[in-house]
């Protein structure tokens, strides 16, 4: 099922340790237990009393910029129908996926005007992080520097150490920003863009760039970044010479400062007022953490936007382009798929899962011809790791790089291949269960005064427990005339999805654990049988 929208809520902290992290900014966000209230159209969450600040700043002034801390959304793969989440994940619970709400926007302008499809965003979340239960090791955004940033002191508040307070500041709601855009600095009478630039004929010899004009000592300049800019004007007398223009420094505040998104619009006429060399070098002064004059919001915002968004736009971008692309462009000429799922496969239900849809063809022009192949993968334990499907000597996988460095159990050591023959057509697939071990667990109801053990047994809960993983340790792959192909090893138990009689198969839903890169789900696309009506090789012989 597609990830929900984000839902606005609000989060409240209980006296476990800090757990949780906001999966953009990295900032810990709550104990291991967590009350999510959804807030209502007025903006009033249910048991308002409940609201707890999450970050005290001893400076009064700020304490308002902190609130922004309790406003989190959740992105999980299903709408949940409660209110109570734990981090921690117990059997059955989804990953969830929290962030500011305030991040999230910035994640919004990042990412650019077209609406944020949250299904690839969540998939992209659940790539970044790297651990198997909690959002706490989002590795690859520096999430652990964030969080040592961080502690739990004993009055149960998050503090933040010295020179990181800035992390607790709205990156959103920054009001020396606000004063900064209603009085913009002017330029001073004096100045002039009409200034000529020259070479001066004291310029050495051996400065390289003496010999191009004015015009194109500007061109470069408005192409480098501006640390390069001044390095090279201190080692270049020539390029020294060339004056920076107003112009300039407007076309650096809008291109360098892409997180001042808020900037306001101004007249053509206010623009040529407006010293925007002052504008950049304060801007650029104040968002810099080193700086003992910074502006913390302001600060958050920039960190946010330059050192976390690209890490999340980078795969979120990819994946929205070419995830399951051919079964996007197979929409549109197969109508009305369906799937057929089989049961849960493994136990307990993986926490972070992903899922691609490779499919048998490209279009229906292919469907007399392609011989597609299956590209079954097993790890060192024996356990399925993936179906892929190859057509014409490409798979929809090769641009996603199943991770090949898993260590121990979980890494990849063996690949078999299916083919589909001319004639034939996959009808089905069958998999193999390993059960895992159980104890039994026996308890009963600790008022009972009356127990005595081995003669009130008839009072007993008896409860199973298991102890080890359900797996999927063998593969059945079923065709329409020719005889099933097995791989793998068998299983005590066994499970089967098969297409049904009025329709075909197009490909198939492969959902595979995130953690341990194994398959926990699958089924069957399939479209209605019109569309391969009088081709022999889709008519069943068994």
């Amino acid at each position: 099922m597609a990830p929900m929208s984000p839902r606005r809520a609000n989060y409240t902290r209980d006296r476990h340790p800090f757990k949780a992290c906001c999966a953009i900014c990295g900032v810990a966000l709550s104990a291991e237990d967590a009350w999510m209230q959804i807030v209502g159209e007025d903006g009033i969450p249910e048991n308002v009393n409940e609201i707890h600040p999450f970050y005290e700043n001893p400076e009064g002034d700020k304490l308002d910029l902190t609130d922004w801390l309790d406003d989190v959304r959740f992105l999980v793969d299903k709408s949940p129908d409660f209110h109570h989440m734990k981090y921690h994940r117990d059997e059955q619970e989804s990953y969830i996926v929290p962030f500011h709400d305030e991040c999230f926007q910035i994640l919004q302008e990042y990412l650019g005007p077209d609406e944020i499809d949250v299904t690839v965003l969540y998939d992209t979340f659940v790539g970044l992080s790297i651990d198997e239960d909690t959002c706490m090791t989002v590795g690859l955004l520096g999430i652990t520097s964030r969080y040592e940033a961080a502690e739990l002191l004993s009055s149960q508040t998050l503090s933040f150490r010295k020179d990181a307070e800035y992390l607790s500041i709205s990156p959103m709601e920054i009001p020396e920003l606000d004063s900064f855009y209603e009085a913009l600095p002017l330029l001073q009478l004096s100045d002039s863009d009409t200034e000529q630039a020259s070479i001066p004929s004291r310029v050495p010899s051996s400065d390289p760039f003496r010999r191009l004009a004015p015009e194109m000592l500007y061109m470069v300049a408005s192409n480098m970044h501006i640390i390069d800019v001044l390095k090279w004007r201190s080692a270049s007398p020539a390029a020294a010479s060339c004056p920076l223009s107003n112009a300039f420094w407007k076309g650096r505040v809008h291109q360098d400062m892409a997180w001042l998104f808020d900037f306001p619009e101004l007249s053509r006429e206010a623009e040529l007022q407006v010293d925007w060399e002052r504008v950049f070098w304060f801007l650029k002064f104040t968002s810099n953490p080193l700086n003992d004059g910074k502006i913390d919001g302001l600060t958050n915002r920039r960190y946010i936007w330059e050192e976390q968004c690209p890490q999340i736009a980078l795969p979120y971008a990819f994946k929205l382009a070419t995830k399951n692309v051919d079964i996007r462009n197979l929409e549109a000429q197969v109508r009305n798929m369906s799937m057929e799922k089989g049961e849960a496969l493994t136990h307990p239900a993986p926490l972070k899962v992903t899922q691609h849809c490779p499919t048998l063809f490209n279009n229906l022009a292919e469907l007399d011809t392609i011989e597609p192949v299956l590209v079954v993968s097993w790890t060192e334990h024996g356990d399925l790791a993936s179906i892929d499907i190859e057509k014409n000597g490409r798979s929809e996988s090769d641009g996603h790089m199943y991770l090949d460095d898993r260590e121990l159990k979980d890494k990849v050591v063996l690949v078999e291949r299916v083919p589909i023959p001319r004639d034939d057509w996959l009808t089905g697939l069958g998999f193999a269960i390993k059960e895992g071990e159980c104890w039994v667990v026996y308890s009963r109801n600790m008022e009972d005064d009356d127990f005595v053990e081995d003669v009130n047994m008839e009072d007993v809960e008896e409860r199973r427990v298991l102890t080890e993983q359900r797996r999927i340790v063998g593969l059945d792959v079923y065709f329409a005339k020719q005889q099933p192909v097995h791989l793998g090893a068998h299983g005590e138990a066994y499970n089967s999805i098969r297409v049904a009689r009025d329709k075909f198969v197009v490909g198939l839903t492969m959902t595979r654990r995130t953690y341990r890169g194994t398959i926990s789900h699958a089924a069957l696309i399939q479209g209605p049988a019109m569309y391969c009506l009088g081709k022999e090789r889709f008519v069943q012989s068994r």
